[in-house]
């Protein structure tokens, strides 16, 4: 499958590249720490969408269950949850 010519797993592996370069960086000092936060959570919940999306379209159009989808949306979610818990601790 493919989005304006670009084959669908790019997709996920640029967003949970992106996730885990920011990660590590946050874990350099605190005032990177707190600016990069927001960051990973956006992407975090841009994925949890596309990842729904996903699923969605497998389960009702092509009415198939993939593993490694419903796995990604399930890493998906935690994310959002992990970095949303984040983003409430440092009062943003």
């Amino acid at each position: 499958s493919k989005i304006l010519t670009i084959p669908v797993p790019v997709f996920g592996l640029v967003g949970y590249s992106l996730i885990l370069a920011l990660s590590f960086l946050k874990t350099l000092n605190q005032n990177l720490s707190r600016k990069l936060i927001k960051p990973i959570f956006y992407i975090s919940f841009l994925g949890l969408i596309f990842s729904s999306y996903n699923n969605l379209v497998d389960w009702f159009l092509i009415k198939a269950f993939c593993q490694y989808c419903f796995f990604c949306l399930l890493i998906m979610t935690g994310l959002v949850v992990v970095s949303k818990q984040e983003v409430n601790e440092l009062g943003h």
